[in-house]
């Protein structure tokens, strides 16, 4: 079914992106928007996905929309597991997410983006492009970010990106 297949797709995106930062020792910053029209099984899915993206080795996870609580009670389920500490915050949209992200991804991390269009988590993608070429610009020396983003036209990323 369609919610199966949704959760499927972001459970790897978040498998994939962990292992490439763990093979390049780079730091993990997730931001996981809601997926919207699970319907009844909406909770149950979103706290599989906060247990994986808790599991992950993100040392930070940034939850978008009103599914929050149920990504953050997966997180807490791995975390009473021996889970690392995760800097964690929710949002209800990615505009009021944007500023975080921008101050919490460093350089050399690894971002994934992941939400059903509707949240237009490429917003949180467009901040962080134009925070780095903003300092590029300021400072000569300083790379511009490749804005590498790739979309399927129902959900964003993953996208893969370095600040700095």
């Amino acid at each position: 079914s369609a919610p199966s297949l949704h959760n499927s797709v972001a459970n790897a995106a978040i498998r994939l992106v962990s292992e490439r930062a763990a093979e390049r020792g780079d730091g993990l910053v997730l931001v996981l928007g809601e997926m919207l029209e699970m319907g009844a099984q909406a909770a149950a899915i979103h706290h599989e996905i906060g247990a994986v993206a808790g599991a992950s080795g993100a040392r930070a996870i940034a939850f978008i929309g009103s599914q929050s609580a149920a990504y953050e009670a997966g997180v807490g389920s791995v975390r009473a597991a021996g889970a690392s500490d995760i800097l964690l915050r929710s949002f209800e949209t990615s505009d009021e997410a944007s500023p975080w992200v921008v101050d919490t991804v460093k350089a050399g991390d690894m971002l994934l983006l992941k939400g059903s269009r509707g949240l237009r988590v490429e917003r949180v993608r467009e901040a962080l492009v134009q925070d780095v070429n903003e300092r590029a610009a300021k400072k000569p020396s300083s790379p511009v970010l490749v804005d590498q983003a790739q979309t399927d036209g129902k959900d964003t990323g993953p996208v893969a990106e370095e600040k700095r």
